[in-house]
C-alpha cells in the first residue's frame, strides 16, 4: 500500500508545479505588462518653412533624442534629457521645401524605444544659392551714376581719337588704286612731251 502511495504522489508532483507555476504567471505578467515602455502617440503637430514640431506621448517617462539631417546619415541631433510622458521636439533652422530624414530614440533606466528611420519636407520654396549671392553683391555695390556717365564720355572719347588716328600697316586698294593712276598720268605726260619734240624737230 505504501509502495502504491509513492507512486501515486510521484505522478502528482509535476501536476502540482504546472499549477502552482501558472497561477505566478498569471500574477506576475500584467505586472509586467505595465512596465513595457510603448509610445500612445506620435505626430508632426506643425509644419513650415524653417520648422518642424514633433509631439510624442509614452505611458512611462523617458527622455528623448531625436537625430535629423537632409541626408540619410541625420548629422544633427535634438536632445531632452527630463522624464516625461510628453515630449515637444521643435526644430528650427532648416531650409524650405527641403527633404529630411530622422530618427526618434525614447529611453528611461529600463527600457527604450526607437522610431526607426522616417522622412518630412518642409513646406515653401527652395532658395537659389547663386541668385543669392548674386543680389548680395549688388547690395554691397556702391552705384554712382557720375562716374558712369564719366565712363561712357571716356570711351566715346577713345573712339573718336581711334577713328581721327591714321592707319598705320599696308596700303589698302583704294591707295594702290590711286598710284596707278599717277603713274599712268606721269607715262602719259612723257608721251606728249616726246610727241611735241618730235614735231619741232621736223
Amino acid at each position: 500500500m505504501w509502495r502504491a502511495f509513492i507512486i501515486a504522489s510521484l505522478l502528482l508532483i509535476p501536476l502540482f508545479v504546472w499549477a502552482n507555476s501558472a497561477g505566478i504567471e498569471a500574477r506576475v505578467l500584467p505586472s509586467q505588462q505595465e512596465d513595457i515602455l510603448s509610445v500612445e502617440s506620435f505626430e508632426i503637430v506643425e509644419l513650415g518653412e524653417t520648422s518642424a514640431t514633433f509631439s510624442v506621448k509614452t505611458n512611462l517617462p523617458v527622455q528623448s533624442k531625436l537625430l535629423y539631417g537632409d541626408t540619410w546619415q541625420k548629422d544633427q541631433e535634438l536632445a531632452v534629457a527630463e522624464l516625461n510622458n510628453e515630449h515637444q521636439l521643435i526644430l528650427t533652422d532648416l531650409q524650405p521645401a527641403t527633404l529630411y530624414y530622422y530618427r526618434l530614440y525614447l529611453y528611461n533606466d529600463k527600457d527604450s524605444i526607437s522610431l526607426g528611420d522616417q522622412i518630412f519636407k518642409t513646406t515653401g520654396q527652395k532658395r537659389i544659392d547663386w541668385l543669392d549671392e548674386q543680389v548680395l553683391d549688388t547690395e554691397k555695390t556702391d552705384f554712382k551714376p557720375q562716374n558712369q556717365e564719366t565712363g561712357t564720355k571716356s570711351l566715346e572719347n577713345e573712339d573718336i581719337q581711334q577713328q581721327a588716328a591714321p592707319k598705320s600697316g599696308l596700303f589698302t586698294v583704294a591707295d594702290l588704286a590711286f598710284l596707278l593712276l599717277c603713274f599712268s598720268i606721269f607715262l602719259l605726260l612723257l608721251a606728249i612731251i616726246k610727241h611735241l619734240r618730235r614735231s619741232t624737230k621736223s
